[in-house]
């Protein structure tokens, strides 16, 4: 009999314990496939499945306040997530922004070590998913992560330039990320810092539990502690992603 607790599971996703006997590590799979596009259904099942764990942890008993937890984000087949939904995107642009930039704020000050598990590629929005963990392992053997606006006619908010400076600190890194759109095989995104490992396409999800098991014990106290030293960690990102400024280059006019 399958170990597994499975607690909300939608069209979008499925939130999940892998291991009943630890009920604070969580796995969210994303299974819009073949791309996992980010749309407003998908926004919303993410909100809800982070609500759940949220309260998981508010409901510990004192006695377990320093339990630990974790959670991971994955999925399954060629791409891990392949950016926003166009459509939804263009008919409701300044809507759809601020939402998807909240649920990244969130997810980058979530009070607990979180884990990418990259199976595949990573393009625009689904790139920006992946760097709102903390921590990221990705297939060495096939994939892409690629911020790659650029090469279908997109600009970049501030807000996700701040978001891929939380990896990327090394300036002509950073150029080719954002001005050229590169698409980064993992080997490379591990040297540059935009990933933390490249493994065996079937050892992810295992290299991710490690990482994301050795991290737990940092969610002390509920978590509270370690969710603001993230909030502090991410600050600028975070800010700028809850300003609602979602117009590449305005200031400029305001000069």
């Amino acid at each position: 009999m399958s170990s597994i607790i499975t607690l909300l599971e939608t069209n979008q996703l499925k939130l999940s314990v892998p291991n009943k006997d630890k009920h604070t590590h969580f796995l969210i799979s994303l299974q819009a496939l073949p791309e996992n596009r980010i749309t407003f259904a998908w926004i919303k099942d993410y909100h809800n499945a982070l609500d759940l764990i949220e309260n998981t942890l508010n409901d510990l008993p004192s006695s377990d306040a320093d339990i630990g937890a974790s959670l991971i984000t994955t999925s399954s087949g060629k791409f891990f997530c392949n950016g926003f939904n166009i459509n939804e995107l263009f008919n409701y642009t300044s809507d759809f922004l601020n939402k998807i930039m909240h649920l990244y704020a969130r997810l980058l000050a979530f009070p607990l070590p979180t884990v990418a598990a990259i199976n595949g590629h990573g393009f625009g929005g689904g790139c920006m998913l992946a760097l709102c963990h903390d921590f990221c392992i990705m297939n060495q053997a096939k994939g892409f992560l690629s911020m790659n606006e650029i090469t279908i006619g997109l600009p970049v908010q501030h807000a996700y330039i701040r978001l891929v400076k939380t990896k990327i600190s090394d300036s002509r890194s950073l150029k080719k990320c954002l001005l050229n759109g590169y698409r980064f095989p993992a080997t490379e995104a591990a040297s540059i810092g935009l990933i933390d490992a490249a493994v065996p396409e079937n050892k992810i999800l295992d290299a991710a539990t490690e990482l994301a098991h050795s991290q737990a014990k940092f969610a002390v106290k509920k978590g509270v502690p370690l969710g603001q030293i993230k909030s502090e960690l991410y600050r600028e990102a975070i800010t700028s992603l809850r300003s609602g400024d979602i117009v590449a280059g305005a200031y400029l006019s305001k000069l």
